[in-house]
């Protein structure tokens, strides 16, 4: 698990990128979603996923669901390497 603070999401993903570069299954969650939608900025969960190749899960402490949603995106996770272990590997070849 990944938490990178969304108002910071540059540094965050430098980060990041260092963390996936290790073969182990790695779910990225975004926090500060709540402050982010009052300045009026967006995070496309989607597009930042495909271009980290990990799932990606944008949460707010306030919001009851948080915790949820980070749990059943790190169980996916957990699923899908034991589906898939040489899929670690194209991951860190698209970072590289």
């Amino acid at each position: 698990m990944q938490v990178i603070d969304g108002t910071q999401l540059a540094l965050g993903l430098r980060l990041t990128r260092e963390v996936l570069r290790i073969e182990t299954p790695v779910v990225v969650a975004v926090t500060q979603t709540d402050v982010l939608r009052r300045e009026g900025r967006t995070l496309d969960e989607q597009t930042l996923a495909k271009e980290l190749g990990v799932p990606v899960v944008a949460v707010s402490a306030r919001e009851e669901r948080a915790t949820s949603e980070v749990l059943s995106s790190v169980a996916r996770a957990l699923d899908g390497q034991r589906a898939h272990p040489e899929g670690q590997g194209a991951r860190r070849r698209r970072l590289e």
